[in-house]
């Protein structure tokens, strides 16, 4: 999906640089005011910042994708496709909303590098370790292990939702060209290593982030049967079982298993902070003494924080147990040979 000629890269890397270098006009990093109707002239994973627009076309191309149609490999990205759609509208009027325009603009940057590289992973990644960290890991134990729809949606979502985020997560943090747009000077690093009060600072406005980053613990809750229905369609359920138990499990608490899963994600980062050479970060890229996010290319984390995979496991573990004790199961869950012979609804 993605193949970018040299000369485009060229261009579009040559005015990322100008911008991390000062030059040109400031990017928008507020994804509720940027135009439905962005230029595309470039590749749309080189862009500032996706719109909801770029997101559901992008994150859609995936879902039906030839590597991933008629593959336990869509559920998630099919899903996900379903979900964002609720909430980009909920972020940009309903109970998403940010007031606080420096918290919006770090959600808006999270929730952008997580849906770029949600894409890049799937699309790029392939013959992995299944213990490998991430998406990628959770794409090979699909394939390796012949997971079903269910088990290999599961496994994705905990995944997303800790090591993922969290790998988006730090790329914020150490995102100099971010920082330097519409946050005080005190955020502002004029040479690496960043001085301890640029980076306590940064991580001040992190923790002020927090509450509105938890708004999302009661949304994944309440959407359970968003998921549900967008697989149905897709027919990577089998019949109405899945569905039906969707509705119940929203009745059921699963708001604090949400939250302790994504309170794990958001203490790996804080920890993990003064560990990590934001060099071997594979979200960014450094233009003279400046990082930005870049989305030029998928790279594997050769040696991730500690944390960062324990939180993956615990995600995994946690998620997998819940699915078994609120009685659903994996009901209706689709097999890679029953993919394979009949594709399609009956």
């Amino acid at each position: 999906m993605f193949k970018i000629k040299r000369h485009l890269i060229a261009v579009c890397l040559t005015s990322t640089a100008a911008h991390a270098a000062g030059a040109g006009a400031p990017i928008n990093y507020d994804f509720c005011s940027l135009s439905p109707n962005v230029a595309r002239e470039a590749d749309p994973r080189l862009l500032p910042l996706w719109n909801a627009a770029t997101v559901q076309e992008e994150t859609a191309k995936l879902a039906t994708s030839d590597k991933l149609l008629g593959t336990p490999l869509a559920a998630y990205p099919t899903s996900y496709v379903a979900m964002t759609k609720v909430r980009d509208r909920e972020r940009c009027g309903g109970d998403l909303a940010i007031a606080d325009r420096q918290s919006r603009l770090i959600g808006d940057l999270l929730a952008d590098l997580m849906s770029r590289w949600l894409v890049l992973s799937v699309e790029e990644c392939q013959g992995l370790s299944v213990d490998a960290l991430g998406i990628c890991g959770s794409a090979s134990r699909t394939l390796s292990n012949g997971l079903g729809t269910l088990e290999s949606a599961l496994d994705m979502t905990a995944v997303y939702l800790s090591s993922h985020m969290a790998t988006a997560l730090l790329a914020v943090v150490f995102d100099d060209q971010f920082w330097a747009q519409e946050f005080p000077p005190s955020t502002h690093c004029k040479s690496h290593p960043c001085p301890s009060g640029v980076m306590k600072s940064r991580v001040d406005f992190l923790r002020r982030y927090k509450p509105h980053y938890d708004l999302n613990n009661k949304f994944l809750a309440a959407n359970i049967s968003t998921v549900a229905r967008s697989l149905q369609q897709a027919c990577l359920i089998k019949g109405p079982a899945f569905t039906i138990g969707a509705h119940v499990a929203e009745r059921l608490p699963l708001e604090p298993l949400f939250k302790t899963v994504r309170d794990e994600t958001f203490a790996a980062v804080l920890a993990s902070i003064a560990a990590v050479n934001p060099d071997l970060h594979p979200m960014l890229q450094k233009y003279g003494d400046t990082y930005t996010s870049q989305f030029a290319s998928f790279a594997l984390w050769q040696h991730p924080p500690q944390a960062f995979i324990f939180a993956e496991r615990k995600a995994r573990t946690l998620l997998s147990n819940a699915l078994i004790t609120s009685g659903l199961g994996l009901l209706g869950s689709r097999s890679p040979e029953d993919l394979a012979a009949n594709p399609w609804c009956q």
